[in-house]
């Protein structure tokens, strides 16, 4: 399951991706692919087949529902940008601007959120890049550790250590980085 802006989009027991909520920009129905991967954005969603083959709806005025084509392993929809992680490792962003100067290596993990993108790459070291770090969401993030998970919201992130420490950094006007537990 993925919570976008205003919907969310989930695979359910049969295999069938099923997107619910506003739909404006036609991000919402049921979708008839079967995805192993489903990943909603600000007003798009994309979905990863079983092939790796990534598939976009939605909101594209910035061409973030643009996919290349590819083998791909994860999929991560932004506001107005789209990532992922090629089955060699590499990223691949697309849609607006700054947000697609991604890091060059080899990722495992990646999440997208609204002007900014974090992923892990092969030694569980942390990147953060994107169009806007008014709020530390980029600048403040860990530059040293081993992660194993990591999660974008609007202008924050948090991440889990191999330690299974929580490691919060961004905007904190509503506690979402003071706050963690």
């Amino acid at each position: 399951v993925s919570a976008g802006m205003y919907f969310t989009c989930g695979i359910n027991s049969v295999g069938r991706t099923i997107c619910w909520g506003k739909g404006t920009h036609g991000q919402t129905g049921v979708l008839f692919h079967d995805f192993v991967q489903v990943y909603a954005g600000e007003y798009h969603a994309c979905g990863l087949d079983s092939s790796g083959s990534i598939h976009c709806w939605g909101g594209n005025g910035w061409g973030q529902s643009s996919p290349p084509e590819g083998d791909f392993i994860q999929v991560a929809a932004g506001t107005s940008q789209t990532c992922a992680i090629d089955s060699g490792g590499a990223l691949h962003c697309w849609g607006w601007g700054p947000q697609l100067n991604h890091p060059v290596g080899v990722f495992t993990q990646l999440s997208c959120g609204y002007s900014n993108s974090c992923a892990l790459d092969e030694d569980s070291a942390l990147h953060c890049w994107g169009a806007y770090d008014d709020e530390g969401q980029i600048s403040d993030a860990p530059t040293t550790g081993a992660f194993v998970s990591l999660s974008t919201g609007t202008a924050h992130s948090c991440a889990v250590d191999v330690g299974g420490d929580l490691h919060c950094w961004g905007r904190d006007d509503m506690g979402q980085v003071s706050d963690a537990p």
